[in-house]
């Protein structure tokens, strides 16, 4: 059996030239929650990853009308059981969530086995007429009804794409070199192209 099975030619050829192949290949098997450097350092100084209760703006204006703004819950990317097919049918969808950030997107990869009890996979929540009125993303997006504690995070990543060279980066440190992670994306070059404010931060944005 083909792994494109169901799939027609013009959605293989469309998965097989885009970035999205190699960057799933990097978050298949785990959970992420991505967020601005603005929204690090208020995930760091609170010590939780929190729901946007309406105290932030969001960076898209239908986030407002998401699912998980709706039900004040933290908003993330699930690969754990993720098939190809339904991976490579919404990538225009979840892909553009991984590079949309200025001047580098992080993305936290969240501990499964501390997080799968309270975990609201899509394929699990009641379908109910209400459901269909909010934006989500079908099949990629799950929920956690509660703020995640810093210390469910497994490992901290960052990723950028340079428009001139047309190439993304995505980069990646254990918990045992935050501190690496920490300056480079506050003190080095890139760190400085920042617009990072101290005490103003958005927690979830889709």
């Amino acid at each position: 059996m083909s792994k494109y099975e169901g799939l027609n030619e013009y959605e293989i050829r469309d998965w097989e030239e885009s970035s999205a192949r190699s960057l799933y290949n990097k978050l298949k098997g785990g959970i992420f929650h991505r967020t601005s450097t603005e929204g690090f350092q208020g995930i760091r100084d609170t010590g939780f990853i929190s729901p946007n209760e309406g105290k932030f703006p969001c960076t898209y204006k239908q986030s407002k009308n998401s699912y998980g703004f709706h039900n004040n819950y933290v908003s993330v990317f699930n690969f754990v059981k993720l098939t190809l097919k339904e991976c490579i049918l919404q990538h225009y969808n979840w892909e553009p969530f991984f590079y949309d950030q200025k001047p580098v997107t992080i993305i936290l990869k969240i501990n499964i086995e501390k997080t799968q009890d309270k975990i609201i996979n899509y394929h699990t929540v009641p379908k109910s007429k209400d459901f269909y009125k909010f934006n989500y993303i079908p099949y990629v997006e799950s929920w956690y009804p509660e703020p995640i504690p810093f210390d469910f995070i497994d490992s901290f990543h960052m990723s950028f794409f340079d428009e001139k060279k047309s190439v993304s980066h995505f980069e990646g440190f254990d918990k045992e070199n935050i501190n690496e992670f920490v300056e480079k994306i506050f003190t080095t070059d890139l760190g400085k192209r920042s617009i990072f404010k101290r005490n103003f931060w958005t927690l979830t944005f889709f």
